[in-house]
């Protein structure tokens, strides 16, 4: 269905980085598909910075949440502010690019879209939660096809036809000369083999620190390289350890990079290996040879391999699983991958690639 005389579009994707990283094939469709409407994007400000550059996109608008390190004296202020410049932009229509996982998330979005007053609100009805849209894209929680896919059936739904599935990551070059820079600060100045190590993520989708120590000291044995540590400041306690690992060289950078200089470490690493979350995503997108290690998530929705033929998947799928547990003392989906495996995962990639195994 075309949206008439649209003057105004607003995409709301309240996820995270990887769901905005997946939905950029439809945000280029909808700016195809109406080439003279405002188009903006709502997204929480963790992705603003990834957002910021997409060329299609007239503007972002910010969302303020508790745990991204706004002012919390000033938040509520800042979204209010927020909202009343959506309410005055008057679109046409609002378009809910996430999945609707609870009840409680499906009263949010009612109210946001109740109070922006779109002339038409579309977006996903998952397991039946979204039937204040007036366009709905049905949509199982579960999954039945990549997380991509149903960006690409939302565009759908309002007449944007998707005919480039390429993902948009931009890096620019002051990310690469700063990681640069670290990586020289760190002592490593002469392009080694750099082998990433994501070690952060969902606390329920992290895979035990000492089975990564486990699986460097294998990996090293065979491969002469350099590990780089990546993740949150959250993350930098685990890290540390790891960087203690004796007889073997490692960088910690856990905490201190953008996601563009993310980006751009990734794209200097011979191979990645990361838990489910956004780095994965990121990897899979700039074609490194990925190692994923894929705990209690859903499989179907977010599988790496559908946008990279480098990627390996380690995933076991326990009974529990999949679940949106943020916290899981048991970690049975996890604790079932053994080092041995991920590290065979690693040297059956770099087989794969020009020159073998150093």
């Amino acid at each position: 269905m075309i949206i008439e005389n649209a003057k105004g579009i607003l995409a709301v994707n309240l996820g995270g980085i990887g769901d905005i990283l997946l939905s950029t094939p439809a945000l280029r469709a909808l700016r195809q598909a109406y080439p003279t409407a405002f188009i903006a994007l709502l997204v929480h400000q963790g992705c603003y910075e990834l957002a910021r550059d997409l060329v299609y996109l007239d503007r972002i608008y910010v969302l303020h949440i508790a745990d991204k390190g706004c002012n919390p004296l000033t938040r509520p202020f800042l979204n209010a502010k927020m909202l009343y410049a959506l309410r005055m932009r008057h679109f046409d229509a609002a378009i809910n690019m996430r999945t609707i996982a609870s009840p409680r998330g499906a009263r949010r979005i009612r109210r946001l879209f109740a109070f922006i007053g779109p002339r038409v609100k579309v977006g996903r009805d998952t397991d039946g939660r979204g039937g204040f849209f007036d366009i709905k894209v049905p949509e199982r929680l579960s999954g039945d096809m990549f997380e991509m896919e149903y960006d690409i059936a939302t565009a759908r739904a309002v007449g944007a036809e998707t005919l480039d599935r390429h993902v948009d990551f931009i890096i620019d070059t002051d990310s690469v000369q700063r990681v640069r820079l670290l990586l020289n600060e760190a002592g490593v100045v002469a392009n080694p083999e750099l082998v990433g190590i994501h070690i952060g993520g969902k606390p329920s989708h992290q895979w035990p620190p000492g089975q990564f120590r486990e699986v460097m000291r294998k990996i090293h044995s065979q491969v002469p390289c350099t590990f780089v540590i990546t993740g949150e400041a959250a993350d930098r306690a685990h890290a540390r350890a790891l960087v203690r690992t004796k007889g073997i060289p490692v960088v910690n950078l856990a905490g201190r990079l953008s996601i563009r200089e993310l980006g751009a470490l990734i794209r200097m690493c011979r191979l990645y290996i990361s838990n489910d979350t956004a780095p994965m995503h990121i990897a899979a997108i700039l074609k490194v040879p990925l190692v994923a290690i894929f705990g209690p998530g859903y499989l179907k929705r977010f599988d790496p391999r559908c946008i990279s033929d480098k990627a390996i998947v380690l995933y076991r799928g326990a009974e529990c699983a999949p679940c949106d547990a943020r916290i899981c003392l048991r970690k049975k989906c996890l604790t079932a991958i053994s080092p041995d495996e991920v590290t065979e995962a690693v040297l059956a990639l770099l087989r794969r690639e020009p020159g073998g195994l150093s």
